[in-house]
């Protein structure tokens, strides 16, 4: 009996289109920021240290899910169709249009309102991520790279295990780890 080997059609990690619908400062330099996509129901969450990739405009306020923004790329991107290797796209698309990227620690998921909360440290104006971050309003919209449950396989987006034996542990970090 021969066995067929197909890939999955359904990328482990994947882009989306979502919106800001709230913006809530938890301390003057911390902000967590509520984001909603329609398919964020199959967000798969797969507990502590979840990581995701935030899909910024070059430019805060401007609408990164548009072609006029950042490029075809990123329209492909944010389609999915294919979309297995979203990270080869865009690494090839030109500078001029090519979105920022940075990851994040997920704070909370809540599929059934498809909802992610995502804490953001504001530095000012010293990082993309930051800057964007304390110009957000309500309505913004982006891309976010995140697993998704619908893939058969491992997700992906978790490094860290605590040890299986460890009696002990003791993490360090500064304020950008608290979500993790």
């Amino acid at each position: 009996m021969t066995e067929l080997l197909v890939a999955p059609t359904i990328a482990p990690f994947r882009a989306f289109a979502v919106r800001v619908t709230r913006i809530e400062d938890l301390t003057p330099s911390f902000r967590r920021i509520t984001f909603t996509g329609d398919d964020l129901d199959v967000f798969a969450d797969n507990g502590r240290d979840q990581r995701i990739k935030l899909i910024l405009a070059r430019t805060p306020g401007d609408d990164v899910t548009t072609a006029a923004d950042c490029g075809a790329a990123l329209d492909t991107l944010l389609a999915g169709e294919g979309g297995l290797d979203w990270f080869t796209a865009w690494r090839e698309a030109p500078d001029a249009v090519r979105p920022v990227i940075r990851t994040y620690t997920i704070a909370n998921v809540r599929q059934d309102l498809r909802e992610i909360d995502v804490d953001v440290v504001l530095h000012g104006d010293l990082g993309p991520a930051s800057r964007w971050a304390g110009s957000a309003r309500v309505g913004d919209t982006l891309g976010v790279c995140r697993p998704d449950a619908r893939h058969p396989g491992p997700h992906g987006g978790v490094e860290w295990a605590p040890p299986e034996h460890a009696l002990a542990l003791l993490l360090a970090g500064d304020e950008t780890a608290v979500p993790a």
